[in-house]
């Protein structure tokens, strides 16, 4: 993995009542990786259901809409590429944005000559959060969803896929 896109915010930090907060930890129990597992299960299941019911394209508004034991879990983050829920230590989606043109991209996500996507990690620091997540999930071998956009707000999820080097 190279550096390549440049930071962005943070993201919604708007909380509905009851439920906690990302800042609180969305599932504190995730560090169990029994829990762990049954999200990223749950998340597949929910998106083949997403695609039998729509084809390939799935809106942003689904993809938020997600609910993991009686929680709402985004499959992806407003304004970030790389989802990583808190309790989890490895990310469970990647984002490519949608551009018209390719080349407009914020990041240069690309198929490589050897037929192999590479993902361009979160801004230059590779001890950053995201990216520490990113690679602890190829170390890992833990599946993750990566998401193409298509469209503005819609995605094309490329699963289950493995990070590799």
């Amino acid at each position: 993995m190279e550096a390549g896109h440049q930071s962005l915010s943070r993201g919604r930090t708007d909380r509905v009542p009851g439920q906690p907060s990302w800042r609180q930890g969305i599932l504190r129990p995730m560090a169990n990786g029994e829990v762990g597992e049954r999200l990223r299960a749950a998340a597949f299941a929910y998106l083949d259901r997403l695609r039998a019911r729509d084809g390939d394209r799935i809106s942003y508004r689904d993809l938020e809409a997600f609910e993991f034991e009686g929680q709402r879990v985004s499959l992806i983050q407003r304004m970030r590429g790389i989802r990583v829920v808190s309790g989890l230590e490895a990310a469970l989606s990647i984002l490519t944005t949608y551009a018209a043109r390719p080349q407009d991209r914020p990041y240069e996500d690309t198929e490589g000559l050897d037929g192999y996507w590479r993902y361009k990690w979160r801004g230059t620091d590779p001890e950053g959060y995201d990216n520490v997540a990113l690679r602890r999930g190829m170390e890992l071998g833990k599946p993750l969803v990566w998401f193409v956009g298509a469209a503005r707000g819609v995605y094309v999820p490329h699963l289950p896929g493995v990070a590799g080097r």
